[in-house]
């Protein structure tokens, strides 16, 4: 597939040359529970662009010292990243940095003197805000910040084109499902973008309410690449794999369950599944079915867990806490169904990592959600927890509904994939190279028909 001839002289051998913020790579490396939604995103179309033969890629870390060493274990972890260039590795002030956290790693002991010097080291690391020189954002065409606003000194570059993925925009939108304070590196990013940027955003639901709140932005520049799920998730068929998940996270043997993903937190609406499920059971005393609610906790999680407290719940919804990724399609395989009712989403990865393990989904009918199931899911209302609640009997009940739901889900999952959103990202650079709208260059490099037909 050939670049845009238009701009051509800046690249190096008819590839473009992409420096990637990847910060959080290095910092879900250090922390299991920050491997969420954003960090597979960025992980996964990092890998894509490296793969695609089309760019000359290279890794940057611009937040934090503490993220340089974490990025680049990350990045050796997968054959397709294996060895890419990442700045700002092996500068001075990077080497510096490194002897700090050698001799934070070093310090033993739990005495009170000896934790504070910990923490104060880890805060220099922490702390140590990291500049790429001039000379270097020269080598390339195209800057793209996955998730924290682009940094000043890529700003002051003028030649370089400025991409920033836009996930949701959800605590701006809705700011009662949010602490007060969640909302600041949305607005630190938003504030920074100026009408020159190019947006990745990762569904047209997202899209459409950039565009509402950023009315100086071109729509020329704002873009639409489709997630998918991770390879990491498929239907599990080995029931040696599900039993010892089931054993882990105490499932009955013999039990069915619904299972929701998510972190424990009101947009979630997890308060909402639980109260559907306790009908469910009130009503129709189901003796064998059971909720498992997999997730760790977010703020005001407290109603959450009251809603479970109820005497007939008690014993019947089972919260996992984390579970690591190796887990994820057993207990999704096993399901019964797959619940997610959130209020509002941006993409809503975890029903299509459901359905690519063949697991039926009920989602809402809200955001993005319908982008993402299409036809192959139950949608309802997250409100209407008697539309909830019918749906899982639904389900219970009609084995049928199920097995075709089952082919349906796995159907739907199968027209997304990482190298698609991949290639639309590249198209995105390629037109900012070109000095063209996206679609005109979309029209030329992706030939079939679009994953979701825009509205």
């Amino acid at each position: 597939m050939q670049c845009a001839k238009a701009g051509s002289e800046k690249l190096v051998d008819g590839r473009i040359r992409v420096l990637y913020e990847t910060s959080v790579l290095g910092q879900a490396n250090c922390i299991p529970q920050c491997r969420t939604g954003i960090f597979r995103v960025i992980d996964n179309v990092v890998q894509g662009i490296a793969a695609s033969g089309e760019c000359a890629l290279t890794a940057c870390v611009t937040t934090s010292a503490a993220w340089i060493q974490p990025t680049r274990k990350h990045l050796d972890s997968n054959t397709r990243t294996t060895g890419l260039p990442l700045l700002p590795e092996g500068h001075f002030k990077t080497k510096m940095l490194e002897h700090v956290r050698g001799w934070r790693e070093g310090l033993t002991g739990n005495a009170l003197p000896v934790r504070a010097v910990r923490r104060a080291l880890w805060e220099v690391e922490r702390r140590s805000g990291l500049k790429i020189a001039a000379r270097e954002l020269s080598n390339f065409d195209v800057f793209h910040s996955g998730l924290h606003p682009i940094p000043p000194e890529v700003r002051r570059a003028g030649s370089i084109k400025k991409f920033q993925t836009v996930y949701d925009l959800i605590p701006l939108m809705h700011p009662e499902f949010f602490r007060d304070d969640q909302n600041h590196l949305i607005r630190q990013m938003l504030g920074s973008l100026v009408p020159e940027d190019w947006i990745v955003c990762i569904s047209h639901s997202t899209r459409n309410d950039f565009l509402e709140l950023c009315r100086w932005a071109d729509p020329a520049r704002v873009i639409v690449t489709h997630l998918a799920a991770s390879e990491l998730f498929y239907c599990c068929t080995d029931g040696a794999l599900v039993a010892s998940a089931r054993q882990k996270f105490a499932i009955p043997v013999e039990a069915q369950y619904c299972l929701s993903v998510a972190t424990l937190e009101p947009r979630k609406n997890i308060d909402g599944v639980i109260r559907a499920f306790a009908q469910l059971l009130q009503q129709e005393r189901l003796p064998d079915l059971y909720l498992v609610l997999v997730g760790t906790q977010g703020w005001d999680f407290d109603r959450i867990f009251d809603a479970a407290a109820l005497g007939h719940l008690r014993e019947r919804v089972i919260f996992t806490g984390f579970v690591p990724d190796c887990d994820l399609s057993p207990l999704y395989s096993g399901a019964l169904c797959f619940v997610y009712p959130s209020f509002y989403e941006g993409f809503g990865l975890p029903p299509l990592e459901a359905m690519q393990c063949g697991t039926p989904a009920i989602t809402s009918n809200t955001s993005s959600l319908p982008e993402v199931v299409g036809e192959a899911a139950i949608m309802v209302d997250p409100h209407d927890r008697d539309a909830l609640a019918h749906s899982m009997l639904e389900l219970y009940c009609n084995r049928e509904l199920h097995r075709q739901m089952s082919e349906r889900a796995l159907q739907q999952a199968a027209r997304f994939s990482w190298a698609r959103c991949a290639q639309e990202t590249i198209a995105g650079y390629r037109a900012a190279i070109a000095g063209t709208a996206a679609s005109d260059v979309w029209q030329q490099t992706i030939i079939n028909k679009p994953i979701i037909d825009k509205p």
